[in-house]
């Protein structure tokens, strides 16, 4: 089973406009909220919000592009922030169907920067490296492997459904 799937992409004006008016005008999540978020900040556009409605065909163009689907019940952008105070995420595995969680893996994308996803061993040793850019989607496998990010900018996590097996979508 594959860690990820890169796809190319050229991000509608949408996605960066409402993703910077929504840093602006809301607060991030409390510090700590998350284990691998640690006190950095980050901002999270649930489904139903009304803000998420300007990013309908963002969506819809990046569904189509990775075959993934982002709209569901619990369905959610995150816009995470990475900075000198927070250059790299710890090493961990997202929680998906089963555990609690709210996806069965990301698509990861960058509002602002650059970025890496780093794939890790048993002994937490970088094993292989993905780049991720304004222009590329990562469709990321991220609650079956452990792995960390590290970069600087604003990066962005779209989850995707429970109902997705990623035995089928990542498999080789």
């Amino acid at each position: 089973m594959k860690w990820f799937k890169e796809f190319k992409f050229e991000p509608l004006d949408t996605l960066s406009l409402t993703g910077n008016h929504f840093i602006d005008s809301r607060p991030p999540e409390p510090p700590f909220k998350y284990d691998s978020v640690l006190d950095s900040k980050m901002w999270t556009i649930w489904m139903d919000d009304p803000m998420e409605k300007p990013l309908f065909e963002t969506r819809k163009m990046i569904s189509e592009i990775t075959g993934l689907n982002l709209e569901y019940e619990e369905g959610f952008l995150v816009i995470w922030r990475f900075d000198e105070n927070f250059p790299r995420c710890p090493i961990h595995v997202d929680e998906g169907r089963g555990n609690g969680g709210k996806h069965n893996g990301s698509v990861v994308s960058v509002l602002s920067g650059e970025f890496k996803i780093h794939l890790h061993d048993e002994k937490d040793e970088i094993i292989e490296s993905v780049d991720v850019t304004s222009n590329t989607l990562i469709a990321l496998n991220n609650t079956r492997f452990p792995h960390s990010v590290e970069g600087c900018g604003d990066l962005l996590v779209f989850g995707v459904d429970l109902k997705t097996e990623p035995e089928i979508f990542w498999n080789d």
